[in-house]
């Protein structure tokens, strides 16, 4: 399935097609509260000069195989990897593999994006479900690729005031510019406190919370946050 595929940005799109992708790719692969609203992410997608991008992988046949959307936040230079998902009954065919490796580095290249980031379930407390698949196989996904786990207590802000937080998240790393790494296999904690505040600016507003404490707390502790390797959280590893 992978090897026939045809991966198009999506401003390319017409809007039948990208309302295709929010209802037959994403819709059954997230939860409602993971889910960005239909018509602003479909118009952001649209939009050549949104900080929102995303690219939609075609099989053989013309179906949507699966996608990748990327929120792009400049005032921390991070790429966040909001959606990377393949049709149900596909996964497991490569599809997400190929769109991380052939979209993503032209899109941290174009950006100059310092640090790459997705939201990650961790398995512990997650189970396996027909529609959103196998959290373990989805971290291993990701382990592959070399991605690493920042090591603080993280959470999905909630995406509008409808929504919920997304708890027992891990913030996986994907990709680092030299300038904020450290040794040890560390991350500069200023370049992700700047991410989060930019995040949580964006979704959630003006918010001091427990949680919230919790998460600033654990990046201003230290001037390096450690990655940690997923095989740690996997059963059997």
């Amino acid at each position: 399935m992978a090897e026939a595929l045809r991966i198009i940005n999506s401003t390319e799109l017409a809007r039948a097609q990208l309302e295709a992708f929010y209802d037959e790719i994403l819709t059954p692969s997230f939860d409602s509260a993971e889910l960005e609203d239909r018509t602003e992410l479909l118009d952001a997608l649209a939009d050549p000069e949104s900080v929102t991008r995303g690219a939609i992988a075609f099989g053989a046949t013309g179906s949507i195989a699966g996608g990748i959307v990327g929120d792009w936040f400049t005032g921390s230079c991070v790429m966040l990897i909001s959606y990377l998902a393949a049709r149900p009954g596909f996964r497991g065919h490569g599809i997400g593999e190929q769109l991380i490796r052939e979209v993503l580095p032209a899109w941290t290249s174009c950006l100059g994006a310092l640090l790459t980031v997705a939201e990650v379930e961790d398995p512990r407390f997650y189970r396996i479900d027909e529609q959103h698949g196998d959290p373990e196989a989805r971290l291993r996904f990701y382990a592959r690729l070399g991605a690493r786990i920042i090591d603080i207590p993280y959470f999905q802000p909630a995406l509008s005031k409808e929504q919920s937080r997304v708890r027992n998240l891990f913030l996986m790393q994907l990709g680092a510019d030299e300038s904020v790494t450290r040794q040890d296999n560390m991350l500069d904690s200023a370049t992700l406190t700047r991410f989060i505040d930019e995040y949580l600016a964006a979704t959630e507003g003006d918010v001091d919370d427990d949680e919230v404490r919790a998460l600033r707390a654990a990046l201003q502790a230290k001037n390096a946050i450690p990655l940690l390797d997923p095989a740690e959280f996997l059963s059997g590893d």
